[in-house]
This record gives structure tokens, C-alpha cells and sequence, in this order.
């Protein structure tokens, strides 16, 4: 990626923490959708490093198939869940997320 790009991206989030909890849909054991959604989470944080983002600056939290709530049958609900959620925290607020983070 372009250095010019990489600033681009990086320099407004000067001090923020990036919060990545990936998550799954229901189907599959819940030792097998923990890693599942690690995994989800760490490649969102690769690509977030590979522009530039200090890696001690992201913290991620697998949350699995905890938030799962659409039926076996609903293919599009349950292709909504496997995902992964991005927040953005201040550097006011960062202490807090990496607390959180680690309980």
C-alpha cells in the first residue's frame, strides 16, 4: 500500500484503540466457533496492521456464537452473523476497552 494511503488512514486514529470482536452463526461447536471467530478477528487485524496500525493499538475479543440468534433455517440471517465488528476508541476511553478486553 501507497505510504501517502497508509498516513491517510492511520494519522486520525492518532491514540484511539481499535476494539475487533469477531463473531459466528450457530451452526458448529462452541470450541470450534471460539476459533473461528478469533480467526476472523485476527485477519481484520493483519489488514489493519499491514496499512499501518500499531498492533498494541488493537484489541480483539472472539465472541463466537454468542450473539447468534437467527434459525438454522435462515441462510441470510445466519450469513449476517459470521462477521466481524470494528469500533473506534478514543484515546480518553482506551484504558477501559483494553480492561474490558482482558477480563
Amino acid at each position: 500500500m501507497d505510504r501517502q494511503i497508509q498516513r491517510i488512514l492511520v494519522q486520525p486514529l492518532d491514540g484511539a484503540v481499535i476494539r475487533l470482536e469477531g463473531h459466528t452463526d450457530a451452526r458448529g461447536t462452541e470450541k470450534y466457533n471460539a476459533a473461528l471467530s478469533t480467526a476472523r478477528a485476527e485477519a481484520v487485524r493483519d489488514a489493519l496492521v499491514r496499512a499501518g496500525m500499531p498492533a498494541e493499538r488493537i484489541v480483539m475479543v472472539a465472541a463466537g456464537e454468542a450473539d447468534s440468534t437467527a434459525p438454522e433455517q435462515d441462510g441470510e440471517g445466519m450469513a449476517l452473523e459470521r462477521r466481524v465488528k470494528l469500533e473506534i476508541v478514543s484515546p480518553d476511553e482506551s484504558s477501559r476497552v483494553a480492561l474490558q478486553s482482558a477480563e
